[in-house]
């Protein structure tokens, strides 16, 4: 159990689940998500639920799934004013005690909560196609990540939903969720006098062969589907074989930065601000996949000439480098970056969750350092690890 002692008027609570990722419990993880956090036994509707967390000064509870490397990680969330800010003494007890409850408090899920919870999972899935933009990630993530499980959908498949019943769930959560690896951790103005002893039992260490892999190189695809908008979406893929830990990361994200990771971007000021090829576009570098995505809007009858552009200018990009002031002016904005980070609280949550998921521990100070000695030929050699990978276009039609 991680404890951070800070200033904020908050105190979060968080139990992060982490087990190898796998296909098959993706829909379970994802459902179990939702149900952990809309009734336990003692408040068994939703509504009961939200009058708690009223009564907890506007306690407010989340849930989330996400992927981190191999490894698959649920998050619960519960966040307090702090006891001292409200002038109630009782509010820590109170708080831990239902936090504790959300984890461990349920004896089977109620039927009408799940069905409701997989029939707005289930209207999402057939929806899909009317939603572009997030049409568009699912069917480039599908076509450029798999066969790694990054391109497999984190609610599981639209059939596997279907298929699930609240027994099933309420099995996984007894005889798999409650014996993965579970980490505590506690953020904010935490006094002396608080104890943690019921929250100390949620923890439950079970070893963790984090790994950060992804598929093998394959060779050029590219794929367009046509869709009744007045638009065009790009997306690209390319393999970036760079790892969080390994000797280049740092060049690697600086160059992804200098591509298309800020306003400052090569993309961004070529391609939209001179060239006025698309409506936004923007890269993200994925460190723990090995991958850099590159994500645009465009006007139809632009497509071919915006998707020309774009791998155009990485491959030049790739082939003569960058230049010494295109370096330090990313250097300056990852740098801010860092040092805005403190400012949030969740910053600190999250960094010890991935201090305790890759025994890594890399303060604010050590990154800085790490970002200050990277040499232009550094990033330069990093680029030279691109390879342009998949192309995904949906588009509507020419009028």
């Amino acid at each position: 159990m991680d404890i951070i002692k800070n200033d904020f008027k908050t105190i979060q609570f968080v139990c992060y689940n982490s087990a190898i990722d796998t296909e098959k419990a993706r829909v379970y993880r994802y459902l179990l998500s939702q149900l952990l956090v809309s009734h336990t036994n003692k408040y068994p509707t939703k509504l009961d639920m939200s009058v708690r967390l009223e009564a907890l000064y506007g306690a407010h509870l989340s849930a989330h799934c996400e992927l981190n490397g191999n490894v698959h990680t649920m998050g619960i969330s519960l966040t307090i004013a702090d006891p001292k800010l409200v002038g109630d003494h009782t509010l820590m007890t109170e708080a831990i005690s239902f936090f504790k409850a959300i984890i461990f408090d349920h004896d089977g899920f109620d039927e009408a909560i799940f069905k409701d919870e997989r029939r707005v999972l289930i209207e999402q899935w057939e929806t899909l196609k009317d939603n572009k933009a997030t049409y568009a990630n699912y069917r480039f993530s599908e076509l450029f990540k798999l066969p790694d499980l990054s391109g497999y959908p984190l609610s599981g498949t639209l059939k596997e939903i279907k298929s699930m019943t609240s027994q099933k769930l309420f099995d996984y959560y007894k005889h798999v969720f409650l014996n993965e690896n579970m980490h505590v951790i506690i953020n904010g103005h935490i006094e002396n006098q608080y104890q943690f002893d019921d929250l100390a039992a949620l923890q439950h260490d079970k070893a963790l062969d984090f790994k950060m892999t992804f598929r093998q190189a394959r060779g050029f695809k590219e794929f367009t589907e046509e869709t009744t908008m007045k638009q065009a979406i790009i997306k690209i893929g390319y393999l970036f074989p760079i790892y969080r830990f390994d000797e280049l990361y740092t060049a690697a994200l600086i160059g992804s930065v200098i591509i298309g990771g800020y306003p400052e971007s090569r993309l961004f000021k070529s391609i939209r601000e001179a060239q006025a090829l698309c409506y936004d576009i923007s890269a993200s570098y994925d460190p723990y996949k090995g991958n850099m995505t590159v994500s645009s809007g465009v006007a139809v009858e632009t497509l071919d000439k915006a998707k020309k552009a774009i791998t155009k200018l990485i491959e030049e990009t790739i082939a003569d480098g960058l230049s010494e002031d295109e370096l330090q002016m990313a250097k300056g904005y990852i740098i801010h970056q860092f040092k805005s980070g403190p400012d949030h609280q969740t910053f600190f949550t999250r960094q010890a969750y991935y201090r305790y998921l890759t025994h890594h521990d890399e303060p604010i100070a050590l990154r800085i350092e790490m970002v200050e000695k990277v040499k232009l030929t550094d990033v330069n050699r990093a680029l030279k690890s691109l390879s342009l990978d998949t192309i995904y276009v949906l588009k509507g039609q020419l009028t």
